[in-house]
């Protein structure tokens, strides 16, 4: 049985210039960010010729020093160059990149409080929306779970040798 592959969203239903679109977009020089309403980034992609980066290298999306309290649930989608703001990309849009989620297990944790990082592969993603040759890409954190709960430290894009 073959899977339905994702479809970009702004081919799918045309131009969304009725959207309101997110009024401030970051850049590095903001965070942390505390993900208390949707967020929007600016993230420069690497300059491959500068680099020493193979045809078949994964480009990834980094989301660096996210800090939730171990014992609270908290959960955020991630997606890109998604101008949606009324309604987030879902799992079959092409924008959609993936998910961060804690799940509290029950046991308090005398050092509560959780560092991590969450790598996401992007380069299919990035041809689906026929942004490969894109500069910059413009990642959006949107909270499903307890708002205000989780901060992030940095969101950069980078390559792993599969």
């Amino acid at each position: 049985m073959a899977s339905k592959q994702p479809t970009p969203r702004r081919l799918r239903w045309g131009s969304s210039s009725s959207t309101k679109v997110a009024e401030t977009i970051y850049t590095r020089n903001d965070f942390p960010l505390v993900l208390d309403k949707l967020v929007r980034i600016k993230v420069p992609r690497p300059n491959r010729s500068m680099t020493k980066v193979e045809e078949e290298d994964e480009e990834v999306l980094v989301i660096e020093n996210i800090q939730v309290d171990r014992n609270d649930s908290a959960k955020f989608d991630v997606s890109i160059n998604d101008e949606d703001d009324e309604t987030p990309a879902r799992l079959e849009d092409s924008e959609f990149a993936g998910s961060f989620t804690n799940v509290p297990h029950g046991i308090d944790h005398p050092d509560s409080k959780l560092n991590t990082s969450l790598t996401l592969p992007i380069s299919d993603l990035l041809e689906d929306l026929d942004i490969k040759g894109e500069e910059n890409i413009e990642v959006s954190l949107v909270p499903k779970e307890w708002k205000g709960l989780v901060s992030i430290g940095n969101v950069k894009i980078d390559y792993i040798r599969e």
